[in-house]
């Protein structure tokens, strides 16, 4: 009885030994373990009971198996299915097929879902009426076809009627990963739960490699920052989160963003797993789900940056210039609104905001701020000074605008001098229109209006008197469209008539209401608009004292002044006038005849002038 359980007892412990050599040992490959199979069965069978034990012990170290799975591996005949193996027959043929593709025709080509429920009614109706007649065993099956096995059966039917292979689009897992995150759901944010967004700097174009920049917007206070990426890719949005934990006020607790290739990547989501930031993102293409952000984007970016294109490094240079200005500018001296609450009153919706306050006020009067930051935060706004922040925002802009328009352009450095004068223009600034170098308009781009002006009616002095008081500045405060119409209604701004063309509605009705006012006779002469404006513009205020107007008409390059001494044309045909008119330009002209005079009675022969 001793003798044995020592003989269970070392057997055990030789199984163990054997489980565990076979817990560190690699196992060998599938070929390699049949292979192995096939040379030790016929040793296991006719060996003894010691001897299968102990070649049991070395295979299931050497393999990994399972004691019972080797026993009938070395019981079985082969450890390869037989060839010999039927495969079952498939349930629907081709009759049923055929009937389905009938029954899918004749139900306007429904879906699966809502066929399934539709066959029965079906096929009696079709029965019925004698247009259907399915053998027993063919009808019982497609009666008996789930919605899935209908759209499977169905699904080379349907490749071939729309001439494409029906395939659904493969959601990324890394975005099957991220929770969706809607407007709603910001119930009570905390400082750091932060939207993300990215914004193109590409002008009018897409193409190519443009500078970005990565706006990042607290919810509960405003706080926004801005980082600029010389390129869109997922690697530097991570490098922009690790600088920017480092600088914010408060922890990073959440990150919430849109569908974009640059924020859903392993990069990203990476980056976020190893520090545990959550990750949300919004739906596709429901913007109002980033509100936060999205504002940002127009009121900070837009506003300093405008939409002109930027690329390369000196370009994301100059812009992290910008953002390091803006970021102190905008966070502590730029209050903004806080919807409160919102009640709607039938048609009508009442929002209720709270006092406006910058984003730092907000986080000093937050509980999730601690003493420490807020004392911090105290200190900075102490040595702030404004007038110095917005004066270097101004002067970045200036040299972002002569990059966007390939002018060689380097940023100075800053000294008293600047603060000095940039002071002493602010009491005067506004008449200069608009200040910042990054939202200039190009000329001609203007559209007419103003206190004592409306786009659906514009006033007389616009209409009649703007050609003769200023033709320059009726020229350029007018569309192209607006000047043609108006050139072709009143005699007192035109010597020839234009087609109506294609025209907004604005200006149609601006050209419209011109054309029903009488036309005026004119006092001295006809007045011709001027091509060269920037000549004309130096004499616009100046009128001319005779009862004539002598206009002299040159080539786009010289320039175009009146003169009293001219000799007046005698001949129209000594005098063809070819002008030309582009969309978005000045009015420019290319004349043969260098001098023309046109006497007061002369109204007709230059209306008939051809164009």
């Amino acid at each position: 009885m001793a003798r044995t359980v020592r003989t269970a007892t070392s057997r055990r412990g030789a199984r163990s030994r054997a489980a565990s050599r076979s817990s560190t040992m690699p196992r060998p490959c599938v070929e390699t373990r049949q292979d192995l199979v096939t040379a030790i069965r016929e040793r296991y069978q006719g060996g003894t009971k010691h001897d299968k034990l102990r070649i049991l012990d070395e295979f299931v170290a050497i393999t990994g198996y399972h004691r019972k799975h080797a026993i009938r591996l070395f019981k079985a005949g082969s450890t390869a299915r037989s060839a010999s193996h039927r495969s079952r027959l498939p349930v629907y043929d081709a009759a049923v097929r055929e009937a389905l593709v009938v029954l899918w025709e004749a139900s306007d080509r429904v879906c699966g879902k809502r066929l399934r429920p539709l066959l029965p009614i079906l096929v009696s109706a079709l029965e019925r009426h004698g247009h259907l007649t399915l053998a027993s065993t063919v009808r019982a099956r497609v009666l008996s076809a789930s919605a899935a096995t209908l759209d499977r059966l169905l699904r080379p039917t349907r490749a071939a009627v729309s001439g494409r292979r029906a395939h659904r689009r493969a959601i990324p897992a890394v975005r099957r990963n991220v929770p969706v995150r809607t407007f709603a759901d910001w119930e009570d944010p905390v400082p750091g739960d932060m939207e993300a967004d990215l914004v193109s700097h590409g002008g009018e174009s897409a193409a190519g490699s443009v500078v970005h920049t990565l706006t990042l917007t607290d919810v509960a206070s405003g706080w926004t920052e801005c980082v600029a990426l010389v390129v869109r890719d997922g690697a530097l949005v991570a490098a922009a989160l690790e600088q920017l934990r480092t600088s914010m006020p408060f922890p990073l607790r959440g990150f919430d963003t849109d569908n974009g290739g640059e924020f859903l990547n392993e990069t990203v989501a990476a980056y976020c797993r190893l520090h545990g930031i959550p990750c949300t993102r919004s739906r596709a293409y429901h913007k109002n789900d980033q509100a936060w952000v999205e504002q940002k984007n127009g009121s900070v970016v837009r506003r300093l940056v405008g939409y002109r294109r930027l690329e390369g490094l000196p370009a994301a240079e100059a812009l992290s210039q910008l953002y390091a200005a803006a970021r102190l500018f905008v966070n502590f001296f730029q209050p903004s609104f806080k919807l409160a609450s919102k009640t709607r009153v039938g048609a009508k919706v009442r929002k209720t905001y709270r006092t406006p306050e910058t984003p730092y006020a907000k986080l000093l009067a937050s509980a999730a701020i601690t003493d420490d930051m807020k004392q911090r935060l105290r200190a900075v706004a102490e040595q702030l000074d404004p007038l110095r922040l917005l004066e270097e925002i101004r002067a970045v802009q200036l040299h972002l605008a002569a990059l966007a328009a390939g002018q060689p352009s380097h940023l100075a450095p800053r000294h008293p001098g600047h603060l000095d004068g940039f002071l002493k223009g602010l009491a005067t600034a506004w008449q200069q229109g608009e200040v910042r170098a990054t939202h200039f308009m190009r000329p001609g781009r203007r559209v007419i209006g103003g206190p004592d002006r409306t786009p659906s009616r514009p006033s007389g002095r616009t209409c009649a008197r703007g050609s003769r008081r200023s033709p320059t500045a009726w020229a350029r405060n007018s569309s192209p469209a607006f000047r043609r119409r108006t050139q072709a209604s009143s005699p007192t701004a035109s010597c020839e008539r234009f087609s109506a063309g294609s025209r907004s509605g604005g200006g149609r009705r601006r050209a419209a209401w011109c054309s029903r006012r009488r036309p005026r006779t004119p006092r001295s002469g006809v007045s011709i608009l001027p091509m060269d404006l920037e000549a004309e513009g130096r004499r616009g205020s100046r009128r001319a004292s005779d009862d004539t107007t002598h206009i002299l008409i040159s080539p786009v390059s010289d320039r175009c002044s009146r003169r009293a001494d001219l000799a007046p044309a005698q001949d129209p045909a000594a005098c063809p006038l070819k002008r030309t008119y582009p969309r978005d330009r000045h009015l420019t002209h290319v004349d043969s005849a260098p001098r023309v005079r046109i006497a007061p009675g002369e109204a007709a022969y230059l209306g008939s002038i051809p164009s």
